[in-house]
Parts: structure tokens; C-alpha cells; sequence
């Protein structure tokens, strides 16, 4: 397999600490969140203090019990980001990484024991997802993954809040206490 990719070109960083009012990161093919912008620590908290194995998207829904709290309609985001998971370990059938992770998580999780030998297979797509933030409440956001053109291994996941239950006044407000409380603080 080609090597990893474990950091993002200086400008698609620079697009994402633009998106200040729009949550969004970087995720490898191995699925590890590689880059971020200062809204989404605002929305999911500082991730960068924890483990590095929970910066994987695919071991953080199943093995972290956080996100089982915060996101409100975990099963269905579970799912359909192990769908998304299949389809993506599709295109490196022998890359070793992917069994390694595979026992670990059918070890760890009895749903992810239940689901993956379903190989259901999902392409990206924008879903809902509910976010239980700590201060604010309920957030109602729109996910949206788009492969990053210069390096195909590359997803950009955007959260855009939708218009229901006050949602992107929640996000707003999230953000700059986030910010407030972290002056200065870079992803």
C-alpha cells in the first residue's frame, strides 16, 4: 500500500481555519482525523487531549463511550459510518492495518461483532446526525464528505447545522465560548 497520509497541505489547513462557523476535519484512509479547524473543538470538545488511537473516527464510534452520549442518534450514525468504512477498505483489500483493526473492534464492541460481517457498503453521502453538547443542548447538523482532489486517501467531513431547534444559533454560540475559553488556541 502507498504510505499513510498523516498531515494535510498547508493550504487545505488554512481552508479549513476558515470555515469558522462550519465544524469540519480531515480523515486519512485508515480513517485517523489528520486535521481540523477551531469549530469542530468547539462542537465535539478538545479531542486533541485524548489518546491518539481515538483521533480513528471508526474506533472512536465504537470503543469510546463519550460519543455513545453525545451523538443522540448513534446507532444510525454507527452504521453508516461502518458502511462507509467497508466500501473505503474495499479499495486496499490487503492493506494489514484493516484486519488489525477489525479483531480489535469485534473484540471491543458487540454491535460492531453484529454489523461487520453484514459488509454492508455505503458511498458518502450527507446525512443528519444529533450532537448533545455539553452546554448548549441538541444540535441538529448535516454531515458532508468530500475527497479531497489533490490526495484521493483524503475526506473532508463538513458540519453544517440545520434550521431546526435553534441549531446554528447552538453552534454559534458553542463556538465562541469555545473560542473565548481557549484564546488563541490552533488546531
Amino acid at each position: 500500500p502507498a504510505p499513510l497520509t498523516v498531515t494535510v497541505e498547508p493550504s487545505l489547513q488554512r481552508v479549513l481555519d476558515q470555515m469558522d462557523q462550519a465544524p469540519a476535519y480531515v480523515v486519512n484512509r485508515h480513517w485517523d482525523r489528520i486535521a481540523w479547524n477551531t469549530a469542530s473543538l468547539g462542537l465535539f470538545g478538545d479531542f486533541t487531549r485524548e489518546p491518539r488511537e481515538q483521533l480513528n473516527m471508526v474506533r472512536r464510534v465504537f470503543t469510546n463511550p463519550p460519543t455513545r452520549r453525545y451523538v443522540v442518534n448513534w446507532e444510525e450514525i454507527a452504521k453508516a459510518e461502518l458502511a462507509e468504512f467497508a466500501a473505503s477498505c474495499a479499495r486496499h483489500p490487503d492493506d494489514p492495518w484493516i484486519a488489525q483493526l477489525v479483531a480489535e473492534l469485534s473484540a471491543a464492541s458487540a454491535e460492531f461483532r453484529e454489523w461487520w460481517p453484514r459488509r454492508d457498503v455505503l458511498t458518502r453521502r450527507a446525512r443528519r446526525t444529533l450532537i448533545r453538547h455539553r452546554t448548549e443542548g441538541v444540535i441538529a447538523l448535516e454531515v458532508s464528505s468530500y475527497q479531497v482532489v489533490d490526495n484521493p486517501e483524503l475526506t473532508l467531513r463538513v458540519f453544517a447545522p440545520l434550521p431546526e431547534d435553534q441549531s446554528p444559533a447552538k453552534l454559534r454560540r458553542a463556538i465562541a465560548a469555545w473560542k473565548k475559553k481557549h484564546p488563541g488556541k490552533r488546531p
